[in-house]
């Protein structure tokens, strides 16, 4: 059953870059939330 087998691998690949995407994700909200804050902080003095 070769083709039970590829596409067993290639649904663990997804899975894999899922998990990847998702982490990726969280990276650049959590930099856009730092630039916001950023931004508010320097828009506060004014």
């Amino acid at each position: 059953m070769r083709s039970v087998q590829d596409l067993d691998g290639l649904m663990s690949k997804i899975a894999h870059a899922s998990d990847a995407q998702k982490n990726d994700i969280e990276q650049i909200h959590r930099a856009v939330g730092e630039m916001d804050k950023a931004t508010q902080q320097n828009a506060a003095p004014v």
